[in-house]
């Protein structure tokens, strides 16, 4: 009827279930084969995955920095959960190599984080040794744009 505030009920109708149920089914579907073809793109290259990942994380390390130096190199192996970092700090004649030997990605409520656990600076050995004292593990934020690929960390 016109003029009625009446709220309508959804549909009871099967036919309505039926498509329903069909369109909840696609869209599973959907979802699996994107989850599949990004464990084949993880796997099956890893070479350019990588590297789009360190391309990526440069300019959130620079950002960890917070003027006090930037990233110049990254390079990731995804596999082996490892890294070298290379960076030019404020102050410093030479720059600073950092080789991560261990690390992992944590998918907070809220952000994404790159862990490093496990690390040396061969050009600075010291830098790592005081550093560990006070801090073991390094935490840096996946920047929004970024953390979505974190799967593939």
């Amino acid at each position: 009827m016109f003029g009625t505030n009446k709220k309508q009920e959804p549909s009871a109708d099967p036919r309505v279930q039926t498509v329903l149920n069909i369109v909840m089914t696609a869209l599973n579907t959907a979802n699996d084969m994107l989850g599949d073809l990004l464990d084949t793109f993880t796997t099956a290259i890893p070479g350019p995955k990588d590297s789009l990942i360190a391309t990526a994380l440069k300019p959130a390390i620079s950002s960890y920095l917070d003027g006090t130096g930037t990233a110049q190199e990254v390079e990731i192996d995804t596999t082996a959960k490892t890294a070298r970092i290379t960076l030019n700090m404020r102050g410093e004649e030479r720059s600073v190599e950092i080789l991560v030997h261990r690390y992992s990605i944590e998918k907070g409520a809220v952000s994404v984080e790159l862990v490093v656990h496990d690390w040396s600076s061969p050009t600075h050995e010291w830098i790592a040794t005081i550093a560990k004292k006070f801090n073991p593990e390094i935490r840096i934020e996946i920047p929004g744009p970024y953390s979505a690929f974190s799967t593939v960390f």
